[in-house]
């Protein structure tokens, strides 16, 4: 074990999975403020696009994560909904059509959607952004959850990097974190 590299990363950090992280939220930032940043940023520039999809099939016994079990997709056709409408707004706020060159979908887990759902999100985020397929696009994977028609779906919509949640591969720790890969 490199104790250099022990020593650099023992330390605390904000959890990943919100962004911005909770410590750069502030009370005093408004939906007004919120608009009018939006309004005035800079069509030349890129920007990064984090998707997040709370939604689990199995519960693991760790999770920390803002996320919901669902046996249907039912729950996560009405998150779409949302969703929808909330890149709807953006759309109509934006000085124009930016360009997003990274993206990520996390969660739970993305790939709780099914193929054609995934699909209907990137119909949706096309709408709204110029998504660069040069670009990084990236998606969190639940190899427990993934088939065949969902990984054509991410390839079909530029994904070029993923992140497969594998916690452990010992047998005990995976039954004890209800992780069983």
């Amino acid at each position: 074990m490199d104790q250099k590299l022990v020593r650099k990363y023992n330390k605390n950090v904000p959890r990943y999975t919100s962004y911005p992280t909770s410590p750069h939220f502030k009370a005093d930032f408004d939906y007004q403020q919120a608009i009018s940043h939006l309004k005035n940023l800079d069509v030349d520039r890129p920007v990064s696009l984090y998707i997040h999809i709370p939604f689990c099939e199995i519960l693991c016994l760790y999770c920390a994560c803002n996320t919901k079990i669902v046996s249907t997709q039912k729950p996560v056709e009405s998150y779409l909904k949302y969703l929808k409408s909330e890149l709807d707004i953006l759309k109509n706020t934006l000085p124009g059509k930016l360009k997003v060159d990274h993206l990520h979908f996390g969660g739970g887990t993305p790939t709780t959607m099914s193929a054609e759902n995934f699909d209907l999100v990137f119909k949706y985020l096309n709408e709204a952004f110029n998504i660069d397929l040069n670009g990084e696009l990236s998606i969190e994977i639940d190899p427990r959850v993934i088939t065949d028609d969902k990984i054509d779906s991410f390839v079909k919509a530029g994904i070029n990097r993923v992140s497969f949640g594998v916690q452990d591969f010992d047998k005990d720790v995976q039954t004890a974190i209800n992780r069983d890969q």
